[in-house]
C-alpha cells in the first residue's frame, strides 16, 4: 500500500477504534436512546456512519479508468478542503443522499459489518495503483469529483463530524438517568 493510502487507512481506523470503544461501553438502553423526536440514537448514526463508508467504497471500488481517466486538480482540491472544514464545523446537514438514512441495527451486526467493510478497504487499497493517486475515481455529493485520498479523507471527516452528535446522544442520555 502506498505510504499516503496507509497513512489515511490507519487515521480511518483510529477514528472507527473511538467509536467501537464508545459503543461497547454503552448499554442496550443508550444505544437506543434519541435526545430527541426525529433525533437519530447511537444505533441509526452507527448505521448512518457504515453506509455512507459503504457507498463511497463501493463507488470507489467500481470506478473504471478506462472509461475516464482524469486528474483532480486544484479546483478539486479546493472543493474538497471546504467539505473537510464544513465537517469538522458544528454546522448540520441534510443527508444528501436517501441511500444512507439509517435504520436501526443490531450492535454486534453492524460492527461485523464494519469490520468486514474495512478489510475490504484495505485490501483494496494495499493493490491500488500509485501512479494514479491524483486521478479522480469518486464523486461526492456536493463537492464533486475526488481522488483517493480526497475520498478517504472526506471518509475521515465525516465520522469526525459525527462525533459531536454521538456525544451531544450520551450527553441527553446521561441527563436523563442523573433523573434531570
Amino acid at each position: 500500500m502506498h505510504k499516503d493510502l496507509r497513512k489515511l487507512f490507519e487515521a480511518l481506523q483510529r477514528t472507527k477504534a473511538f467509536y467501537v470503544d464508545e459503543l461497547k461501553k454503552a448499554t442496550e438502553e443508550e444505544l437506543s436512546h434519541s435526545p430527541g423526536d426525529e433525533q437519530w440514537n447511537t444505533l441509526l448514526l452507527l448505521d448512518h456512519l457504515i453506509k455512507v463508508e459503504n457507498q463511497t467504497f463501493r463507488f470507489v471500488e467500481a470506478f473504471d479508468f478506462n472509461r475516464s481517466d482524469q486528474k483532480t486538480n486544484l479546483s478539486t482540491a479546493f472543493r474538497s478542503l471546504l467539505l473537510k472544514f464544513s465537517l469538522r464545523s458544528n454546522l448540520k446537514f441534510k443527508v444528501p443522499v436517501k441511500s444512507v438514512v439509517p435504520q436501526k441495527q443490531d450492535l454486534n451486526t453492524s460492527l461485523k459489518k464494519w469490520d468486514q467493510l474495512r478489510e475490504e478497504l484495505e485490501n483494496f487499497l494495499t493493490t491500488f495503483p500509485k501512479e494514479k493517486l491524483n486521478y479522480f475515481v469518486f464523486v461526492h455529493p456536493i463537492a464533486g469529483k475526488m481522488n483517493i485520498k480526497q475520498a478517504l479523507g472526506f471518509m475521515e471527516d465525516h465520522l469526525i463530524h459525527h462525533k459531536h452528535q454521538l456525544r451531544k446522544i450520551q450527553r441527553s442520555y446521561q441527563q436523563i438517568a442523573a433523573g434531570e
